[in-house]
């Protein structure tokens, strides 16, 4: 109640989504607060909604406009970390001049991009203040995005951290994306982790 400006006749809301834990936390204590289940998604174009919606045991249909089809760039089963960088990069260049680059983000699943990792390496909180440039594609991980959005999203999936849950973190991933989304990923690293019904509807939608 300290937050509200008037305690007397204020509202204070939460919103968490439990399908995000990607870190095994046990969330927080009571608040006391009254639960409100949402059961529409108010953030996703509706096939980023459907393929989210794969991934979670709390599935909302989006209540957003149809959207454009999930892209799947499918890299080699033989590409290394840097070609599978190289394969989202070619995509940035595609999205920066059809939506601007202001529109943009680039997130890998487990190590950095370079351009992440020379920007957070040179000055952090220079870094940060890049989510917000209106000139530049923002680069970053899953896990550093969480509750944050832009309206592409190039899902760059280069592996999974151990002590992370991989159907987790894609489901983190693809809720990024309000409106377009790209995954650019090997078709076996999908295969091992999400069901045969979304995989069958990214490959209907192979680049």
């Amino acid at each position: 109640t300290e937050l509200l400006k008037d305690k007397s006749d204020g509202g204070l809301y939460a919103f968490g989504d439990l399908g995000q834990g990607i870190f095994n936390r046990s969330g927080t204590t009571d608040l006391g607060f009254v639960p409100i289940r949402l059961h529409k998604n108010l953030r996703n174009a509706e096939p980023i909604a459907d393929a989210a919606n794969y991934l979670t045991d709390t599935p909302a249909p989006s209540a957003g406009l149809a959207g454009p089809e999930i892209r799947f760039v499918q890299v080699p089963e033989d590409a290394d970390e840097n070609a599978i960088i190289y394969a989202a990069d070619d995509v940035v260049e595609y999205l920066r001049d059809d939506y601007g680059p202001q529109h943009v983000a680039l997130l890998t699943t487990k190590s950095r991009h370079p351009v992440h990792r020379e920007l957070a390496g040179r000055d952090p909180d220079a870094y940060l203040k890049t989510l917000w440039k209106t000139d530049d594609i923002f680069y970053g991980t899953v896990s550093g995005f969480k509750g944050l959005e832009r309206n592409c999203v190039i899902l760059t999936v280069n592996g999974f951290h151990d002590e992370v849950d991989p159907r987790r973190l894609l489901y983190v991933g693809i809720t990024r994306a309000r409106d377009f989304l790209v995954v650019v990923a090997k078709k076996s690293e999908l295969v091992a982790i999400v069901d045969p019904e979304l995989m069958n509807t990214l490959e209907n939608e192979l680049v």
